[in-house]
């Protein structure tokens, strides 16, 4: 009995990207009706960022839960950068990051609960997360260009704010969908380091004072802190109500008194304006071709798909032309400017295909405005017909695939179930074809 092979193809197409085919055939000796190929297409972004992972994204609508997660590494080795430059750093800010809503102002009077995030400076009482227009007014000066576009759901860490001689630390983030200028973003972080106070007097509540307060003096005012660290300069004390909403106060071992604060509070503000999404055509999709054929080579990334001829990634609203609707479901769904949507569900007759999708766009759209970057071909989420280079589609045999694969160096990997061939490129990978 000729033996047949399940095909999982999966097509990389980015700038900056590695990736590979994968090739999965299963080892087991199955009637060849019972085993049948799937292809998959898939996108790998390379990341410039530091501090970001992106994976694979993140909407504001609806997300999966395969969407990366921003983390940050800390350390207990405190560091200042110079007065003269900040170390600009992005951060993707997750959808539960952003759930709670706090009031983004500057009040006339400091509240009792350190969990409020208020302080005091100078007779202002701030609140975060406070705008940048706000911050300017209190006479914080950015020492950036503020007319720089931050992406949308991006976090600068350890950006520079002057005011007379004493020196702020803060993060800036854009809680938008869309791309917005730094002068149009909010401060989450405010960190006043050490010995760059420079005499500016701030207060938090319960009147925990900086240069004043000694460590039992913040016991007595706020209990044990979430977490402790005492090393050979200065005893930190944490007090944190969830993440990226903390308090952390460094009480110095040799003076004994409170120097350094620094207050976090990451939650989306009140005062942020109306979330608008773009109905305009982006650039991009005007830019797209149809191919005629399916190419020779996989690194084209070329597929026919359910009769049809695409070059990945292609547009959403290419697939709608040629039959297919978006499920009800995700209609509405917007995804946020230059980053991946979440996995959404196209329908053709009776039959529902699962792709992925992203938004190569600076500011947010529908999902007809982007591109899917991912397709799938299998006997039971996708059940479609699907052909990539050389003619490889499901039911392909083992040697037919090895005779079409000779041309390309691979890697070959086995288990119980399947084996894999991953085909690499001295530039680009396709994230591969899985037997």
């Amino acid at each position: 009995m000729k033996k047949s092979i399940k095909l999982l193809l999966l097509l990389a197409f980015m700038l900056s990207i590695t990736g590979c085919i994968k090739v999965v055939m299963p080892e087991s000796k199955s009637d060849p009706k019972e085993s049948e190929a799937i292809v998959e297409e898939a996108v790998q972004e390379g990341s410039t960022e530091e501090s970001t992972q992106k994976e694979v994204a993140e909407e504001i609508v609806k997300e999966e839960a395969t969407e990366e997660k921003v983390t940050e590494k800390t350390t207990e080795e405190k560091t200042v950068a110079s007065d003269e430059e900040s170390v600009k750093t992005e951060t993707e800010v997750s959808k539960n990051e952003l759930e709670t809503t706090q009031v983004s102002s500057v009040s006339s009077s400091l509240s009792d609960d350190l969990y409020s995030f208020q302080f005091e400076i100078e007779g202002d009482v701030y609140q975060l997360p406070i705008s940048f227009k706000k911050l300017e007014k209190l006479g914080w000066r950015y020492k950036d260009d503020a007319s720089l576009e931050v992406d949308a759901h991006t976090k600068y860490i350890g950006q520079v704010f002057k005011k007379g001689d004493s020196t702020l630390y803060a993060n800036i983030v854009n809680f938008s969908v869309n791309s917005a200028k730094v002068e149009d973003c909010y401060i989450t972080l405010f960190n006043m380091p050490e010995g760059y106070d420079r005499g500016l007097k701030m207060i938090l509540p319960k009147g925990i004072t900086l240069n004043q307060s000694s460590y039992d003096d913040i016991i007595a005012a706020y209990g044990q802190p979430t977490d402790e660290y005492s090393g050979d300069l200065y005893d930190k004390m944490s007090y944190s109500l969830d993440y990226d909403q903390e308090v952390h106060l460094f009480v110095y071992k040799d003076s004994k008194v409170l120097e350094e604060i620094s207050v976090e509070n990451l939650v989306e503000p009140s005062d942020l304006p109306e979330q608008k999404v773009s109905d305009a055509i982006p650039e991009e999709i005007s830019m797209y071709e149809q191919p005629s054929e399916l190419s020779n080579d996989f690194f084209d990334y070329t597929v026919e798909y359910a009769g049809d001829m695409y070059k990945l990634p292609a547009p959403v609203s290419e697939f709608e032309k040629n039959g297919w609707k978006i499920k009800d479901e995700y209609k509405d769904m917007a995804v946020k400017g230059d980053s991946y949507g979440s996995f959404i569900e196209l329908r053709k007759g009776n039959k529902t295909a699962r792709v992925q999708i992203y938004n190569y766009s600076k500011d947010a759209t529908s999902v007809s405005n982007c591109f899917v970057i991912s397709l799938r071909g299998d006997r039971n989420s996708s059940d479609f017909p699907i052909t990539v280079a050389k003619g490889i589609k499901r039911g392909t045999t083992k040697e037919e695939l090895e005779t079409a694969l000779s041309d390309y160096n691979y890697d070959f990997e086995k288990s119980q179930s399947y084996s894999s061939y991953n085909l690499k490129d001295l530039d680009e990978v396709l994230d591969g074809i899985s037997f």
